[in-house]
């Protein structure tokens, strides 16, 4: 049962570094939250959608679940080794659902440079691509490359028109967005987005109880 509870600002996000961490925890959480709920009903609530249309907007989204994700995880990552949060962070570990949970993502809140294997490291620096508008050398010398494979393999430029005029684009993003859109990823990153959420979730939920 959905009940609604209000909480004192001052009370719940503490002018501290606990507060801090809890409002960012709360940010991080709500986000995911969203992304769900918005995947899931355009996903399974939207049969009379076009398919281009269907799967730019599950596009979207994903796009935008890799960089909740990626900004997640450096939270997670600076939580755990800040002193500034020790003392948080040592309370958290004395829960042990929410110990081994942090031991879980151990791997994915590290370099992922350092941890090739990882979610992180296969997946999330999409982010970095698919929202970075830029016109320097290096971004064109990277489009001449990806527009002259898809020539290649003779992939169009899907348009969609509405009275004679420019909607929309098909898959605008699939030069960038091919290699890792695809189940294997969604599976994976689907994955990784639940057991964060959990954890936030047993964070949040513990410390509401206590307030």
């Amino acid at each position: 049962m959905i009940e609604n509870k209000n909480i004192t600002r001052e009370k719940f996000y503490k002018p501290d570094y606990t507060g801090f961490a809890y409002y960012n925890i709360s940010r991080l959480y709500n986000d995911l939250f969203i992304n769900t709920q918005m995947f899931d009903s355009i996903y399974k609530g939207n049969k009379d959608t076009e398919n281009s249309q269907l799967s730019n907007m599950l596009m979207y989204l994903f796009k935008n679940l890799v960089s909740n994700l990626k900004e997640g995880l450096k939270l997670l990552g600076t939580i755990k080794r800040s002193p500034y949060y020790k003392k948080l962070y040592d309370n958290w570990n004395t829960n042990e659902e929410i110990r081994k949970l942090f031991e879980e993502l151990n791997d994915e809140t590290l370099k992922p440079e350092e941890y090739p294997d990882t979610v992180n490291a296969k997946y999330l620096s999409f982010r970095n691509d698919v929202f970075h508008y830029c016109v320097q050398p290096k971004d064109f010398e990277l489009y001449k490359k990806i527009n002259k494979t898809l020539i290649d393999e003779n992939i169009d430029v899907g348009i969609c028109l509405y009275d004679n005029k420019y909607h929309y684009e098909i898959g605008v993003d699939m030069p960038l967005a091919r290699d890792i859109f695809n189940e294997t990823a969604l599976q994976e990153v689907t994955v990784l987005k639940e057991k964060i959420m959990k954890l936030l979730n047993l964070i949040l939920t513990e410390y509401i109880n206590k307030l």
